[in-house]
């Protein structure tokens, strides 16, 4: 049996994980999300987007940035 994968928008994506547009569309350039172009649109697949949210937020918690500056 032929299974469907589910697909998923960049903006889609986006706002599953907590993050803008622009910043799956880096991760995407950067080949750290894979994604598939199908119907002229780039598309990211479901168990991708479960894959890299666990490898960049291994605690489920949204990122709040880079952070602070340590101050002297």
């Amino acid at each position: 049996a032929i299974v469907e994968e589910e697909y998923l928008t960049v903006k889609e994506t986006a706002t599953l994980i907590g993050v803008s547009p622009s910043s799956i569309w880096q991760a995407i350039r950067e080949n750290r999300l894979p994604c598939v172009t199908r119907y002229g649109r780039k598309l990211v697949i479901r168990e991708d987007v479960e894959a890299y949210r666990q490898r960049t937020q291994p605690d489920g918690v949204k990122s709040k940035g880079r952070p602070r500056k340590k101050r002297e």
